[in-house]
């Protein structure tokens, strides 16, 4: 721990994030969590010679730039933040769901499951995107449009599941499409293995290991 006399002002710009972690006031110990969240989820990219050492986190200035918020916690992200992530979904998503759903409209299914089923990725991608949006107005407007968003998200992920696999069988025939219907089979058990045995036991083990704010800052008399 590095001592920082009673009175004494630190100005956190000249310090190192180790130093800024690892202060001690007035004999009361500080402990921390955020660094070890850095080192093990962020740094790990973003230090010298990794895939994004162009944006370092070496130190306070580095990483103040990701804290800062313009309408506060209340908030959530700011709306730059928010409006990057809109176009950047947007755009990926326009991509990838206009693909399947001209695939799905160009097969054999009858005219009106291709009219519903075509667009309705990018439909309800549309509204959940809007709900982003929608849920930073005071409640209780508000909340309900952020309960909302599960909603959405969940229908947009149906209706291009039903997508996938239904242009997939589509494409097949007989044998063919008892063989395309196997694999989807096997790939969902596999997804219930990996599901049950390391997606949520690895879950329960982040939760048991850190506190209820594992970026709260407590001090220890």
């Amino acid at each position: 721990m590095r001592p920082v006399p009673p009175g004494d002002s630190i100005d956190p710009a000249q310090l190192s994030l180790n130093d800024l972690l690892e202060l001690e006031e007035d004999g009361v110990g500080v402990s921390s969590r955020v660094r070890g969240i850095l080192d093990e989820r962020c740094v790990r990219c973003h230090d010298t010679g990794k895939s994004v050492k162009s944006y370092p986190l070496s130190r306070y200035e580095h990483v103040r730039v990701y804290l800062e918020e313009d309408l506060g916690a209340e908030k959530g992200k700011s709306l730059a933040k928010l409006a990057l992530s809109t176009h950047v979904h947007l755009l990926g998503f326009s991509v990838l769901y206009g693909l399947t759903g001209l695939s799905f409209a160009l097969s054999g299914y009858p005219l009106w499951m291709r009219i519903i089923f075509a667009p309705a990725p990018l439909l309800l991608q549309v509204v959940d995107i809007s709900f982003w949006w929608l849920a930073r107005l005071d409640a209780p407007l508000g909340p309900l449009f952020a309960q909302g968003i599960m909603g959405t998200g969940g229908l947009v992920a149906l209706s291009l599941g039903a997508q996938i696999v239904l242009g997939m069988l589509g494409l097949f025939q007989g044998k063919a499409r008892l063989a395309m219907l196997g694999v989807f089979a096997i790939g969902g058990l596999f997804g219930l293995a990996l599901l049950g045995f390391v997606v949520l036991p690895h879950l329960k083990h982040e939760k048991e290991s850190s506190s209820p704010d594992p970026l709260a800052i407590t001090g220890k008399p």
